[in-house]
């Protein structure tokens, strides 16, 4: 972290800042930032804006801010930016719908909102509002989800759906309002971090040197792809000669794959058939109607900001990242350092608390007693007594009352082992906890941080007894 930010690199950065001022103007919540300079360490992230995120998107931010505060102990100058993805397509579910732990089949109970039909294919800046009476209806679903599920302080609740009606109030399309809800989050969780919208930095024209160098050395970029997706992620399809890895923007609101023959790129809209011809001549104008893949963004966006330190997913975030990297070298380009948190929130919610409470109720034990016993052994003996006094019954009334018992045990340990297995919204936890107590427990579970790249380090927001209740409750073995 030794190198310093060249001039074009400060430059875009200001273009970024200007982003986040505007992006905090329209979101209603206050800007400021120190100047950039060339000693100044650039901490950059990104995601796109989901609806009531999950916890892995706020342990991003969360990241950012635990990496300056780091470099700031030590005297470094440290400028920590998260851009959301908004010109994504609306293709994943996450985008406008989450999970909130239920005593129900799935072990969830949906909120949220239904992308369906052409919308779907269209970017996200093309998806509107819902109108205020669906919006106050899901609202109203979300309380009501917590009057049957009881949580410890409803003043917490009460402030996120407050966040949520500010957001919808502010916002002009749906991505914002989850990037305004999301900021806001960010905010009241103590985290100091530049929000912008990727759309913006793209009608802003921001890193057109670096595309240019990308489509000067467009056969490089492609061999070194391929050889780096054989090589680090042989699960991703590599590409032909003529590929472009940038996306056009048809006015129908849909992303266009391109080739290029001859200096132009062509591709056709797959959703309303309209040919593209680009002029790669005429970049300096067509590039406000273009995006970056999620590699050729990772490797254009480290080159441009001069990134130091990327924050990055877990998962398949980390893939693409091997493969930019070794597209980033090949180029001469900037390689930052990649960070990533591997973990698994282990709490008790509302809904595991009534979870416990009925496993406690069918299986003939005190609840506190589930924290002391091997959970797989207490079902599989209870499920045999039940099967055994059914076929010792004495009549055949009598046997069926036992033979209800346990089909009822294994349905109800089945739903308390999906309630146990839901990947939740990070508002579960949330509304759980409070706002100072999850940060707490992040600031505990990386108290013994040691400089890992890939930090597998599990959040505990109890005591240990909660993480050998999950392992516990996902070994039991259902079935008749």
């Amino acid at each position: 972290m030794k190198r310093n930010l060249r001039d074009d690199q400060i430059a875009n950065l200001e273009s970024v800042l200007r982003c986040a001022e505007e992006f905090c103007r329209d979101a209603g919540t206050d800007f400021s930032h120190s100047p950039v300079g060339t000693n100044t360490v650039v901490l950059e992230s990104g995601h796109q804006p989901n609806f009531l995120p999950h916890s892995g998107l706020l342990k991003k931010l969360y990241l950012l801010e635990f990496m300056s505060a780091r470099l700031g102990r030590q005297g470094i100058s440290a400028l920590p930016i998260f851009g959301f993805a908004d010109y994504n397509l609306a293709t994943s579910r996450i985008i406008a719908q989450n999970k909130l732990p239920a005593l129900n089949k799935p072990g969830y109970e949906k909120v949220g909102f239904k992308i369906s039909g052409d919308d779907v294919w269209k970017r996200l800046t093309y998806i509107g509002k819902p109108d205020a009476a669906r919006w106050k209806a899901e609202l109203d679903k979300i309380t009501g989800h917590y009057v049957k599920y009881p949580i410890p302080d409803e003043t917490i609740l009460a402030e996120v759906i407050e966040i949520l009606e500010e957001s919808y109030a502010h916002a002009k399309n749906f991505p914002d309002i989850n990037a305004f809800f999301i900021s806001k989050l960010s905010a009241r969780l103590g985290l100091s971090i530049r929000f912008f919208r990727y759309s913006d930095l793209q009608e802003g024209g921001v890193f057109l040197d670096e595309w240019k160098k990308v489509f000067a050395g467009l056969g490089a970029y492609n061999i070194t792809y391929n050889r780096a997706v054989s090589k680090c992620a042989p699960d991703i399809q590599t590409r032909p000669d003529d590929h472009v890895p940038f996306w056009y923007h048809c006015p129908c609101g849909a992303k266009v794959s391109l080739s290029i023959e001859d200096g132009h790129c062509r591709g056709r809209c797959a959703l309303c058939s309209r040919e593209h011809m680009i002029d790669i001549g005429e970049l300096d104008w067509e590039i406000k109607s273009m995006s970056p893949n999620a590699i050729s963004r990772n490797v254009i966006f480290g080159e441009g900001l001069g990134t130091h330190i990327f924050i990055s997913g877990s998962g398949g975030g980390l893939t693409y990242g091997r493969v930019a990297d070794e597209i980033a070298a090949a180029f001469g380009f900037n390689v930052p350092e990649t960070i990533a948190w591997k973990s698994r929130d282990y709490y008790t919610g509302p809904a595991h608390r009534a979870a416990q409470r009925l496993l406690a109720s069918v299986c003939g034990v005190q609840e506190k007693q589930l924290l002391e016993c091997n959970i797989a052994r207490l079902v599989e003996e209870r499920k045999n007594e039940l099967a055994q006094a059914s076929a010792q019954a004495a009549d055949k009334k009598e046997a069926k009352k036992f033979d209800g018992q346990y089909r009822n045990l294994i349905s109800t340990a089945a739903i308390i082992r999906d309630v146990y297995g839901t990947v939740p919204s990070f508002v579960d936890i949330l509304v759980t906890f409070g706002f100072k107590r999850t940060r707490a427990a992040w600031d505990d579970a990386l108290a013994g941080y040691g400089g890992e790249k890939i930090i597998s380090k599990d959040i505990v927001y109890e005591n240990a007894d909660t993480t050998g209740l999950y392992k516990n409750i996902e070994k039991m073995v259902l079935h008749d």
